[in-house]
């Protein structure tokens, strides 16, 4: 009976790591990511008007990824990969504790980033949304990549908090590594995709 419910947790696992297995949402994220921590920094190392200009460029940027994200990503699998292959979305899981202590513990390290903003904690509790974030895809879909780049975020805000970076450039970095990450794992995923379809066709 156990051997059955680990087989089809793997099953359900596999169906559900195919919203990851083209690469397409990590490039983008990892994109956007770079845009945006790449017009936080400049933001703050610049002055006078350019500062002004990057927060502008920063929040619309912000604004823009945030609300029309979902519906990029899923423009650009309607032309680049579901018009070829189709389309299956797995089903959404029941929330339990069980499945959701990570997305629980990374929207708690969040809000005591919030709380803390202007102690330097609060990139390393950043930092900690972030990873959390990551564990919870990882658990998800059990795709181990996400749990690799998870654990890096994780590595990165701590030796940022010990080598004592400013809380806002500190957390720009922590993103900027983080889209890097997600940027090649999405680059090396598409081309494993392209090739297994190549095949496959």
């Amino acid at each position: 009976m156990e051997k059955k419910r680990v087989e089809v947790d793997r099953l359900i696992k596999k169906a559900r790591s195919s919203w990851w297995e083209d690469g397409i949402v990590e490039l983008f994220t990892g994109m956007a990511l770079i845009i945006i921590s790449a017009l936080g920094i400049l933001s703050s190392v610049s002055g006078g008007s350019l500062s002004y200009i990057f927060s502008i460029a920063w929040i619309l940027s912000l604004i823009v990824f945030i609300l029309s994200g979902q519906k990029i990503i899923k423009f650009l699998k309607r032309k680049l990969v579901w018009s070829r292959i189709g389309y299956a979305k797995p089903a959404k899981e029941r929330a339990t504790f069980k499945n959701g202590k990570w997305t629980i513990g990374a929207f708690v390290c969040m809000l005591g980033s919030i709380i803390l903003y202007t102690h330097p904690i609060s990139s390393l509790l950043m930092s900690c949304f972030v990873s959390g974030i990551f564990m919870s895809i990882f658990e998800y879909s059990g795709l181990t990549r996400f749990a690799i780049i998870g654990l890096l975020n994780l590595v990165t805000g701590v030796t940022l908090f010990i080598l004592g970076f400013k809380v806002n450039t500190g957390v720009f970095i922590n993103l900027s590594v983080t889209g890097i990450l997600l940027l090649l794992t999405g680059i090396m995923t598409w081309n494993q995709f392209q090739r297994r379809r190549t095949v496959n066709g």
